[in-house]
């Protein structure tokens, strides 16, 4: 393993970590305000970081407005992805559980994740469906089943 995979794996189960909290505190914000005004605020807190952030980075010259442009409808589309999974997060957290909803979170995106490496998107080199990771996500979805409550 090469220290920018190892680096890779660390910072992946870094944002994990950060992810389990921030959507504990999605479903709190969804249970105590409800789903879309939750998601709204939220957003109305990291959009104004991310412009201050923006400004920064063109200041400093670290970006191409030019180069920048042709992905500025893909920027809009995520945006647009990631308030809608916000507001699941939200709206589902408070009514099955933290422990149970990152668990159908990761297997909705390991899922995912299987069908887009086995097709290449973005061109990314393609990563076949075996049998042995369709065994893995069977057995994803009874610890799943495992940790839904009784």
């Amino acid at each position: 393993m090469t220290q920018g995979y190892q680096l890779g794996l660390l910072a992946a189960f870094g944002t994990g970590v950060i992810f389990a909290f921030v959507t504990a505190l999605e479903g709190i914000m969804g249970r105590d305000l409800g789903a879309l005004n939750a998601t709204v605020l939220e957003h109305v807190f990291s959009g104004l970081v991310a412009i201050l952030l923006l400004i920064w980075i063109l200041s400093k010259g670290s970006i191409d407005p030019a180069q920048a442009k042709p992905r500025l409808p893909l920027a809009a589309l995520l945006g647009l992805l990631v308030f809608i999974a916000v507001s699941g997060i939200a709206f589902a957290f408070p009514k099955i559980g933290f422990a149970t909803g990152n668990f159908v979170l990761v297997l909705a995106q390991i899922t995912t994740a299987v069908i887009i490496d086995a097709v290449g998107l973005g061109g990314f080199e393609r990563i076949p469906i075996t049998a042995l990771r369709v065994v893995g996500l069977a057995l994803m979805g009874l610890g799943v089943y495992f940790v839904l409550p009784k």
